[in-house]
């Protein structure tokens, strides 16, 4: 069931981006950062970054919440990155596995932006 809900969701996402006037999209991508690929690929996924980009924070010392709060476009751009990764999978089954910070940072293309955060 659960699978039907995400298709859906997925759906309804993309449908709403599709009906915004295309001047007024752009506006909004531009405030934020993004482009249209970036657009398209949160709404078509990215389910992953909600659950590994605060668990890969965490690891390195940092809470998700507080870099939302205070520093709001550097969390969009995590968050975007994290979208991106090519290496989602190996992500989190190192994760699951528990592997160490260095194993996992070795992967994460947020690596040198959470290490700024740190120090």
């Amino acid at each position: 069931m659960t699978g039907i809900i995400e298709v859906i969701r997925r759906w309804r996402d993309r449908w709403e981006l599709d009906r915004t006037v295309p001047e007024e999209l752009d506006r909004m991508l531009h405030e934020v950062g993004m482009t249209h690929h970036d657009l398209v690929a949160a709404a078509d996924g990215g389910e992953h970054v909600a659950r590994l980009l605060p668990a890969m924070l965490a690891l390195n010392g940092i809470e998700a919440e507080e870099v939302r709060r205070e520093l709001g476009l550097l969390f969009r751009d995590l968050e975007r990155v994290c979208n991106g990764c090519r290496e989602v999978k190996r992500c989190s089954h190192l994760m699951d596995e528990g592997a160490p910070v260095g194993q996992l940072t070795e992967i994460c293309p947020n690596a040198a932006t959470m290490a700024s955060l740190k120090g």
